[in-house]
């Protein structure tokens, strides 16, 4: 404004006709200079955002016992960064992590990470440990309804105990995720391990963690959902 006042209280006292043409070239300089601006402004894109799969989980989902690279979690990683660029995982699972202990902390874990895809792979060691299944259910149940309420798709991986804990405990154990499943309507894998129950040797010593073999064919049925779950709705 200061400029153009001045422009014009010169222009009164007859300014010479070469300050005024550079004057004005001045002035179409500056509104051109303007114009892209703006047009490069609108051609910018907005800065992406990450869609976080947030993964809680016990040793199974830790590469317990094999090179972390070789987890399941981590090959997902790989995965999903070829397939789905705009997405990032972050496993928050502990070797020895129960249902109860995870919802202690998931709460505080979904308001850190906001994500979009969450994955529960819990149970297994309550089950080991005999903790009634009401519990259980109780536990990570309260999880998916976190989940949900915050319009994350929940993946549930189902789990199974060894015969010897007895069929109505294992039994009452194993329909606790069909439940969870039919009650929320979540998708899910009724049994994470069963595809290593049909080769031998895709366990560890203990028989219970599976070898680095046998991380590919756990990442099968979960890579299936995870896309399910992001062409289905995730991402928006």
């Amino acid at each position: 404004m200061l400029f153009f006042n001045a422009l014009k209280n010169r222009s009164a006292k007859k300014m010479p006709i070469y300050l005024t043409r550079l004057a004005l070239i001045f002035i179409q300089a500056l509104i051109i200079q303007s114009c892209f601006a703006t047009q490069e402004a609108e051609k910018s894109p907005a800065p992406s955002k990450t869609n976080i799969i947030m993964i809680v989980g016990d040793s199974l989902s830790t590469a317990y016992g094999i090179p972390q690279q070789q987890g399941w979690v981590q090959l997902m990683e790989k995965k999903l960064s070829l397939a789905q660029p705009g997405w990032k995982v972050v496993n928050l699972s502990i070797s020895g992590q129960t249902s109860g202990g995870a919802r202690k902390q998931f709460d505080a874990q979904l308001k850190e990470f906001q994500p979009k895809v969450v994955i529960i792979g819990l149970g297994g060691n309550d089950g080991l440990r005999g903790i009634p299944t009401n519990n259980i259910k109780e536990n990570l149940e309260l999880m998916i309804k976190s989940s949900k309420a915050i319009n994350a798709k929940v993946i549930l991986l189902g789990m199974e105990l060894p015969p010897n804990y007895g069929p109505v405990y294992a039994d009452a154990f194993k329909n606790l995720y069909q439940d969870l499943k039919e009650n929320h309507q979540i998708i899910w894998t009724p049994s994470f391990l069963r595809p290593l129950t049909l080769k031998p040797g895709l366990f560890q010593k203990d028989g219970i963690h599976p070898t680095a073999e046998a991380q590919p064919l756990l990442l099968d049925p979960v890579w299936t959902l995870i896309k399910d779950a992001i062409h289905h709705g995730a991402a928006q």
